[in-house]
Formats: structure tokens, C-alpha cells, sequence
């Protein structure tokens, strides 16, 4: 069997997020004007994703009202994928994960939780299929500088809990 074409996974996933994006910002076009935002289901703490509230950088001048455009969700894929070397497989089960998610939890993908929430489902994919140790650590402060190994380590406690995962 042929190895999936990194390349074309890192579309896939960018096209998926902007299609949920999409579908939930058109269904509920004040998604970003509201707070606590729709998107946090009241039944798990999804807040921890919301960028509103914990940003991943200073830094970062994302605009957070807008849907994201095609090209701004896959140069993010791509940074991830580049700077974690991760394996197409791991691109597949991620958006996965953020559908388990969303049909679990009535979860929405909102401009403001986007990238965290692709961020922990990459992380946890990761974690399943590689062989190697993954540690939360390596998707901290040496890419986001405002991402604790603290909050990722929440941020992936909620992210299984949603998925109903018991370990």
C-alpha cells in the first residue's frame, strides 16, 4: 500500500475546517459576538479552546470574528505538520476527532477555536498512532508562547472527555 500524499492530507484537513467553519458560522451568524460563544456546549468546558480567552501567542494579530480564509487554515495545518513531522495518518484521524466532537457535543468550530481545537486533535492523533513517546510539551511555548504544558495538558483532558474516551 501507497503511503497518503502528505501534501494532499494537509488540504483535506484545511478544507474540512473551513467547510465546518462555514456551516456553523452560517447557521449561527452571530457565533463570534457572544459570550460565553454558542460553541461551548454547557456540559464540558470548551471554553479552554476559545482564543478570546486563551490566546495562543501575544503575538498573533488573528482576527477572530471573521472566518478564516482557506489559505490562513492551511499555512496553520502546514505549520503544524512541518514542526511536529506528523504523518498523513495523523491528519485523517484529527478532523475525525473535531466530527466526533461536533456530533457528540453539539460542539461548533468558530473562529475563535479553530486552531485549538485542530491543535489538541493532532495532538491526541499523534499520541494513537506513532510508536514514539509524544509529549505536550513539544506543541508548547516553542511554537505558541502563551500555550503552558498546563493548559495543553487541560486542553487534551476535555478534548478526550468530549470524545467520551475513559482511560
Amino acid at each position: 500500500l501507497d503511503t497518503p500524499n502528505r501534501d494532499e492530507i494537509i488540504t483535506c484537513v484545511s478544507k474540512s475546517l473551513y467547510y465546518a467553519l462555514n456551516t456553523h458560522c452560517l447557521h449561527s451568524p452571530n457565533i463570534s459576538q457572544s459570550y460565553p460563544p454558542p460553541s461551548i456546549p454547557s456540559n464540558h468546558s470548551f471554553l479552554i479552546f476559545d482564543e478570546h480567552f486563551y490566546p495562543l501567542s501575544n503575538n498573533d494579530n488573528t482576527c477572530f470574528t471573521t472566518i478564516p480564509t482557506i489559505d490562513v487554515i492551511t499555512q496553520f495545518v502546514k505549520y503544524l505538520f512541518l514542526t511536529q513531522s506528523l504523518s498523513p495518518q495523523v491528519g485523517i484521524m484529527s478532523i475525525h476527532y473535531v466530527d466526533q466532537l461536533i456530533n457528540n457535543n453539539g460542539l461548533l468550530v468558530t473562529p475563535s477555536n479553530w486552531r485549538k481545537l485542530l491543535l489538541c486533535a493532532l495532538l491526541v492523533a499523534d499520541k494513537v498512532w506513532e510508536e514514539e513517546v509524544v509529549c505536550n510539551g513539544d506543541y508548547c511555548s516553542t511554537y505558541f508562547d502563551n500555550l503552558s504544558v498546563d493548559e495543553i495538558n487541560e486542553m487534551e483532558r476535555v478534548f478526550l472527555k468530549g470524545l467520551d474516551v475513559r482511560v
